[in-house]
C-alpha cells in the first residue's frame, strides 16, 4: 500500500529519521537487483497445461491422466534394461529431470506438427509454469543431445544453441571420451543413438533414398522423402570432409546404418 503524507498536521519530530532506514533498505534492494534473465527458448504460446505423475527417464514422463509423454528436440542416455546396462550419465539425467518436474509439477505444453509417436506417447514441447523450456535446461546442461525428427522443428535452432554452450563447456555427456565416437572406432555390435565422428568415403543414389559413407563400418541413408529439408546440398562436395552426424544406429547388412532426416543432424567440420 503506498504511503500517503499526513496533511493534517506536520510529522512528529524524529518520524522521518525512523521510516528512513526502512526505505534505505527498500531503495538500496531496488537499485542493486539484478535485471530478469529472460526465458530460456521461450514459447509463443501453451496448448495446454498437465500434471506430472512419474519420470521415466530423462526425456520421458508419464502424466496423472495416464499418458506417456516424449520431449521433442532431446534425448538422454539410456537407463539399464533388458539386461543392458545403463548408458553413462543416464541416472544423472533423470535425477536433473526430477529436481526440475518431480510429481505433482505443472507443467506447460506446446504441441508441433505431429503429436504422437508411433508408439503412442504424445509428443510435445514441455515448459516450466516460468515459461522455462525444459528441454533447452537439459540441453544446456550436457543432459542428453539434441534430436531432430520432421516434421517437428519448431525452435530447432534455439535448442541447438543451448546444446552448443554445453559442448562448448564439456558439460555432461560432452565430457565423456567415447560420446562423440569416430567412425572408425563402431563396433558391428553398436546400437542405438550415437554421435558419430568421421570422413565421408563415397556419395551414391539408390531409387528411393541418397546414401554417404564414412571411413567405419557405417553408411547415412537419407530418404528422397527427405531431401528437400537439406535445401539442395551438394553431397558430393562432402565427399574426403570430415562430419559430425546423429541419430539411432542399425543393424544393415553386413554393416551399420544410420538415417538422417534434416540438416541439423549433419554438421560438416573443420578440416584437418
Amino acid at each position: 500500500m503506498a504511503i500517503r503524507p499526513n496533511r493534517k498536521r506536520a510529522p512528529h519530530r524524529g518520524a522521518l529519521f525512523r521510516f528512513a532506514p526502512r526505505w534505505t533498505f527498500f531503495l538500496a534492494a531496488f537499485a542493486t537487483a539484478a535485471p530478469a534473465t529472460p526465458a530460456l527458448c521461450p514459447a509463443d504460446h501453451i496448448d495446454e497445461y498437465v500434471h506430472v505423475d512419474h519420470i521415466h527417464d530423462g526425456d520421458t514422463i508419464r502424466l496423472v491422466d495416464g499418458r506417456n509423454l516424449r520431449f521433442i528436440g532431446l534425448n538422454t542416455p539410456e537407463l539399464a534394461r533388458d539386461a543392458v546396462p545403463a548408458e553413462p550419465l543416464a541416472a544423472q539425467a533423470r535425477r536433473a529431470l526430477r529436481r526440475m518436474i518431480g510429481p505433482g509439477k505443472r507443467v506447460g505444453l506446446r504441441y508441433d506438427t505431429v503429436r504422437q509417436d508411433r508408439y503412442g506417447r504424445v509428443l510435445a514441447h514441455v515448459y516450466l509454469e516460468t515459461g522455462e523450456s525444459i528441454v533447452a535446461q537439459m540441453l544446456e546442461g550436457g543432459y542428453g543431445a539434441q534430436i531432430v525428427v520432421p516434421p517437428n522443428l519448431w525452435n530447432d535452432g534455439c535448442y541447438r544453441d543451448a546444446e552448443a554452450r554445453a559442448h562448448v563447456n564439456g558439460a555432461g555427456v560432452w565430457s565423456l571420451p567415447d560420446y562423440d565416437r569416430a567412425a572408425t572406432r563402431l563396433r558391428h555390435d553398436d546400437r542405438g543413438f550415437r554421435v558419430i565422428s568421421g570422413r565421408i568415403t563415397r556419395v551414391s543414389e539408390a531409387r528411393s533414398s541418397l546414401w554417404l559413407e564414412l571411413d567405419g563400418p557405417i553408411a547415412l541413408r537419407i530418404a528422397r522423402n527427405d531431401l528437400h529439408y537439406f535445401d539442395n546440398m551438394d553431397f558430393a562436395q562432402l565427399v574426403g570432409h570430415r562430419v559430425r552426424v546423429r541419430g539411432w544406429v542399425i543393424p544393415y547388412r553386413n554393416s551399420l546404418m544410420m538415417q538422417l532426416r534434416h540438416p541439423l543432424a549433419l554438421e560438416t567440420l573443420a578440416s584437418e
